[in-house]
């Protein structure tokens, strides 16, 4: 087991602030939280070139619609 934080309790940040959280904070993997439809408030690009910057691993993406 590993320890990882899920993004879902960092609403407020992007997933760059929230992978630089994650690496500070010392946990070995984390959950993305990918928030969909018309008013979406993050670039799924975005994420995506945040996550393959991170040295962290992504463990899950959890998608809400």
């Amino acid at each position: 087991m590993r320890l990882a934080l899920s993004q879902f309790c960092f609403p407020e940040l992007s997933t760059r602030d929230f992978l630089d959280v994650v690496v500070r904070a010392g946990a070995e993997g984390c959950e993305l939280a990918v928030i969909g439809g018309p008013r979406a408030p993050e670039d799924p690009k975005a994420m995506i070139a945040a996550a393959r910057r991170s040295p962290i691993p992504i463990e899950s993406v959890n998608v809400l619609r």
